[in-house]
């Protein structure tokens, strides 16, 4: 192989570095991804939960994300209950999955229609002990391999930052 084929091959490879040093994944990117994951479904003794049509909303001055799911709240004495809820969370990588996981989801607003407020104070915990960490289990966006970028990110992946309405990964080539 000539010298010269090699020097244009290193040549590429060091301005590729350069200039991947950050990676944007825009709101709508994440959303389309988290779109493509639903529904979720969850059953806890005589409650069968499925969540759907998920809204996320990058909160970039708190460095979190927030998601509204719609509920269906199903039970095994016949009662059927829709709604939301919106919980806001920290966002985690995990290397072995190349997926990024809510973290430590909080639940900010319940809402469910037809139901008495003080049933949902009593469903709230339950929510909140069951159904949060559910959510934290399953990604939210995987890395993609087809992606030049993205699969470079797998392997270079140093922090992720949520910054003007953008999940920033930062890596780090050397």
């Amino acid at each position: 192989m000539p010298a010269w084929f090699f020097k244009i091959g290193l040549l590429t490879l060091l301005t590729l570095s350069a200039q991947a040093q950050e990676i944007r994944l825009t709101e709508s990117e994440l959303q389309q991804q988290l779109q493509t994951l639903m529904p979720m479904q969850q059953q806890q003794g005589p409650l069968f939960i499925i969540i759907d049509e998920p809204t996320l909303t990058l909160l970039s001055n708190r460095n979190r994300l927030s998601l509204t799911v719609r509920l269906q709240i199903n039970s095994s004495l016949g009662l059927q209950s829709r709604g939301w809820l919106t919980a806001n969370s920290g966002i985690r990588y995990e290397r072995q999955t190349h997926a990024f996981y809510l973290q430590d989801p909080e639940l900010t607003e319940l809402q469910i229609e037809g139901m008495a407020p003080a049933l949902q104070a009593h469903l709230k915990p339950v929510i909140e002990t069951w159904l949060m960490p559910a959510l934290s289990q399953e990604p939210i966006y995987r890395l993609r391999e087809d992606d030049m970028m993205e699969a470079m990110a797998r392997s270079f992946l140093q922090s992720v930052t949520v910054e003007d309405d953008a999940l920033v990964l930062r890596l780090n080539m050397l």
